[in-house]
């Protein structure tokens, strides 16, 4: 089974001095010479690796390669768990990036998890779990793999139970509850 390939839309691909913004279908439209040959042809774009190849220009202007592939950025995440301070051991570290996947691994003894295979950059959400604990914090992966905040502590200190309740849209008031809905951070 072929792949389909998935334009990236306001990608840079650029020629020595010369950079071409591609449009919503991923096509750059570049002025090159007929009958040559360019080496270090770039495309670029945040959030993925870059991609370069060697572009042939023949007789009738057709490039070969015509396509760039690039592939999303990831990076292995460092993440410390604490409890008021002291490293804790054995907890579940879940990153949802801004896809909504889950990206997961376990801290050792050290209060370290390295979760793998997170989109850089991104935002979204650290769960960490532990003995029935849960807490959810807010952040931002940059484009190294550098989480902010990069420590989350399970104590209580500055968390709060924060109560929701999931109703159905355009109900009347008063608006009825949904039992057994799920609600994910």
């Amino acid at each position: 089974a072929v792949t389909p390939r998935t334009p990236i839309a306001n990608a840079t691909v650029t020629v020595g001095a010369q950079a071409v913004t591609a449009g919503s279908n991923g096509e750059a439209k570049l002025r090159l010479v007929k009958g040559a040959t360019y080496k270090g042809v770039t495309a670029s774009k945040a959030g993925y690796t870059d991609g370069t190849v060697t572009l042939a220009v023949d007789g009738s202007g057709n490039a070969a390669p015509s396509e760039i592939a690039l592939a999303k950025a990831t990076a292995s995440v460092p993440v410390t768990v604490t409890d008021n301070g002291t490293n804790v051991d054995g907890a579940t570290v879940t990153i949802v990036d801004k896809d909504g996947k889950k990206h997961a691994a376990t801290t050792g003894s050290d209060g370290q998890a390295t979760v793998p295979d997170v989109p850089a950059p991104t935002e979204g959400t650290v769960t960490v779990a532990k003995d029935g604990r849960v807490v959810t914090v807010p952040v931002t992966v940059d484009e190294h793999g550098t989480m902010t905040p990069s420590t989350v502590d399970l104590s209580d200190a500055n968390v709060a139970e924060v109560t929701v309740t999931v109703v159905e849209q355009g109900a009347v008031t008063p608006r009825t509850p949904i039992a057994n809905a799920t609600v994910t951070v």
